[in-house]
């Protein structure tokens, strides 16, 4: 039956643990004793289990029960006994809880960490023996991420408790832990955490960074069924089974030499723990995760009493700060050390752009005046300084309170620097404009300067010259800055309009027939719009202008002036003898007949009377054009067409004429006033007669005598057949009223009424 003993405590096991899951990051295991029962022989304790998992990995949730171990101190043997007790073996999860991530309201952290903590708690009756008792909780695996071990997802956890002999005859209770440490703490940053335990009794206790214990292996990870062989015990089982897998437990194994259980997270300065108050210290200077071990053995009287071991995780990472000090300065001398410069005023305002202003409750700025310091509390500061010279000043914030921060600053209160210069330049001749600077600095000296001449260049010597392309009025600015960095721009007009050396005008041509329009173009440079350019065309007319235009009407040699006065009067002038010759130029006219054309006669004869014309060019509707003397043209369409002559002068010259032909469309409709319908083929319809071309719209009605419609049509070309329309039948002999209306196609109704008399 033996076998079936086995076999229902793996199936406990496997219903009470979930076998899988990279998820342990710390534990501790602590007693209270409740008293000494059975005369004086037993001793009755509680014990709680606090288990602490990562919560954010998807690892395993906590086991809903756990199996604990139990074991004495074999004296004759020197080792660890197991002893089977019953209550232990099933102990249910009492609670489970998340742990606040981060109580540092001064730092902002990552989101993604998350820990829960679990707890299980049992009683137990013990004997008092004169040797020592541990419990011990073993489960594997840790998180896989930690920084400072060897293969973390491989090591296993096993937490324990010493309960030793004298702990067990004064009913003597275990020192706890008061708080689980911060998850995060942030990198770069000293840590300053007091880890101290307390302790009921009052006694003396000692504490040191000691290894995490390892225990339990990935043998079944998979969910498989651990082995249970007592003669060949198998501890590396995710949950190993306790009566097999005793103590000691092997430390978990460190990355040497830059990580130890005595200095497990390394910083500078080192992270320690004072083996008096518990009190860690120390700088991280590397983000990870790191596992720590503490343990803390307890004395009275120099006897050791208990001895209890906590591992935990500790989370480095790069933390953005929740208060920031800043302000607007010029350069930072060091970190936290910012320069600001006043040039010319005693007066300097500083910007406040310290962060996250929600969490800022306090300011304060503080300087150092020769008579004692200054302060202000206003978020941004107007400081006016004694005289010129450099001060020292600070900026605090939430002065006194755990979320501060401040600001060393330097200001430089230095005399005014003034930019300034002028210049001289011949300004009828063109050549390059002398600059001169003419800069002051109270208390120092120009050491840069920086000149833009408009959009044409630049400059960074102290008295340039500049030669520039086009007359004008340009802005020309000059900065400079002095030894103390005192910077000042200045920006001035320079106007510069030499006389152009040359002067050079282009007329668009040399030859034309009278009338002509020529447009004449001043080509000499520098010239622009600002100059008076005046013009002589030589047939007693002037103008002025860059370009302007001028029309000879008389046929002859002409001979143009042009005179170029600069805005500060320097003149330059030339004159241009016989420059231009005008002609006689060709009369274009004709004549054309018919002088009504209608849709009836669209053909059209155009009679050339055009005079000085060797060559001749009709264009009928700027699409067809013919190069005959006359034109005999047939219009296909009714409608207005243009019709254009152009002569051409033996010297080139031509000239144009233009008329609009109407073709008018004829809309004549007649109607006659009887017809015979008796089917001889002779005048058996009634319908009109005439131009349908022009008709739209068309519509006629027919009634009879007592005012009954026998007919009625919308095609001029349908006639009446004396039927009534309806039936078909004749309509007896008589007089009939008909009604005709249409519309031309240039837009008039037409109305026509009458009587038509039917004979058969």
């Amino acid at each position: 039956m033996k076998w079936l003993k086995f076999l229902l405590l793996f199936l406990l096991l496997a219903i009470g643990h979930t076998l899988w899951g990279k998820h342990i990051i710390g534990g501790e295991i602590t007693y209270e004793c409740l008293g000494i029962v059975d005369n004086g022989r037993k001793v009755h304790y509680k014990i709680t289990t606090i288990i602490y998992r990562d919560c954010y990995g998807r690892g395993a949730p906590f086991d809903r029960i756990f199996n604990f171990g139990l074991y004495y101190w074999d004296d004759t043997l020197q080792q660890w006994q197991y002893m089977k007790v019953l209550g232990i073996n099933d102990v249910p999860l009492k609670t489970v809880e998340f742990l606040p991530i981060n109580d540092n309201p001064c730092m902002i952290v990552p989101s993604n960490l998350c820990v829960e903590r679990g707890i299980y708690e049992f009683e137990i009756v013990l004997p008092i023996r004169n040797t020592s008792y541990m419990i011990a909780f073993q489960r594997c695996c840790r998180n896989n991420t930690i920084t400072n071990i060897l293969n973390p997802g491989e090591q296993g956890a096993a937490y324990t408790v010493e309960i030793t002999a004298e702990a067990q005859r004064t009913c003597n209770n275990s020192p706890v832990f008061r708080e689980y440490p911060p998850v995060v703490i942030c990198n770069e940053t000293m840590l300053v955490y007091n880890h101290a335990a307390i302790d009921k009794e009052g006694d003396q206790l000692v504490y040191e960074f000691c290894a995490p214990l390892h225990a339990g292996g990935q043998r079944n990870a998979n969910g498989g069924p651990c082995p249970y062989v007592p003669s060949n015990p198998v501890c590396d089982c995710v949950v190993p089974y306790p009566d097999l897998c005793k103590p000691p437990f092997r430390p978990v194994p460190f990355k040497e030499p830059h990580y130890t259980p005595t200095m497990p997270m390394g910083g500078n300065p080192v992270i320690r723990i004072d083996p008096t108050t518990g009190l860690i210290r120390g700088r991280p200077q590397a983000t990870g995760q790191y596992v720590v071990g503490v343990c803390v053995k307890e004395y009275r009287n120099g006897v050791l009493l208990s001895s209890i071991r906590r591992d935990f995780q500790f989370n480095v990472v790069n933390c953005q700060p929740t208060v920031v000090a800043a302000v607007v300065g010029d350069s930072t001398i060091k970190e936290k050390h910012v320069f600001i410069k006043s040039c010319g005023s005693t007066e300097v305002e500083i910007f406040n752009e310290s962060f996250d202003r929600q969490y800022i409750n306090k300011v304060k700025w503080v300087f150092d005046f020769p008579d004692g310091p200054v302060q202000y509390t206003s978020w941004d500061v107007k400081v006016t300084f004694p005289d010129t010279g450099l001060y020292r000043g600070k900026l605090i914030l939430n002065e006194g309170l755990e979320c501060s921060d401040s600001l060393s600053l330097e200001i430089g209160v230095y005399g005014e620097v003034k930019a300034d210069y002028d210049y001289v330049f011949d300004t009828c001749e063109i050549g390059p404009v002398q600059f001169y600077d003419r800069s002051i600095s109270e208390g120092g000296h120009i050491r840069r300067w920086h000149w833009t001449f408009g959009e044409f260049g630049e400059s960074r010597v102290d008295n340039p010259q500049f030669s520039f392309d086009t007359a004008g009025t340009f802005a020309v600015a000059l900065e400079v800055e002095d030894n103390r960095g005192c910077v000042h721009k200045v920006v001035d007009s320079v106007g510069w309009y030499p006389a152009p050396p040359i002067v050079i005008a282009e007329p668009d041509r040399y030859v034309g027939c009278a009338p002509s329009r020529i447009q004449f173009f001043n080509r000499s440079k520098p010239v622009n719009e600002e100059y008076l350019i005046e013009w002589d065309f030589g047939d007693g007319q002037r103008g002025e202008g860059l370009a302007p235009i001028h029309q000879y009407d008389r046929p002859g040699m002409y001979s143009v002036g042009l005179r170029i006065t600069s805005p500060y009067g320097c003149v330059a002038e030339a004159f241009f003898e016989d420059w231009i010759r005008i002609e006689n130029g060709p009369t274009a006219l004709y004549t054309y007949s018919p002088e009504k054309v209608t849709s009836q006669q669209t053909e059209v004869e155009f009679f050339n009377q055009s005079e000085n014309s060797i060559s001749w060019q009709w264009i009928v509707d700027s699409t067809e054009v013919y190069y005959t003397r006359d034109l005999v043209y047939d219009f296909r369409d009714t409608g207005v067409h243009q019709v254009m002559l152009v002569a051409f002068h033996e010297n080139g010259c031509t000239d144009t004429f233009i008329q609009y032909i109407d073709v008018i469309p004829l809309d004549k409709l007649l109607m006659p006033n009887v017809f015979t319908p008796n089917g001889d083929g002779v005048n058996d319809f009634f319908y009109g007669v005439g131009y349908f071309d022009a008709i739209r719209d068309f519509r006629l009605e027919i009634w009879d005598r007592w005012g009954s419609r026998v007919f009625a049509t919308d095609n001029p070309e349908e006639g009446w057949d004396g039927t009534y329309q309806e039936s078909g039948q004749p309509v007896p002999t008589g007089v009939y009223l008909y009604k005709v209306t249409y519309r031309t196609t240039r837009g008039k109704v037409r109305h026509k009424k009458g009587y038509v008399t039917l004979l058969r």
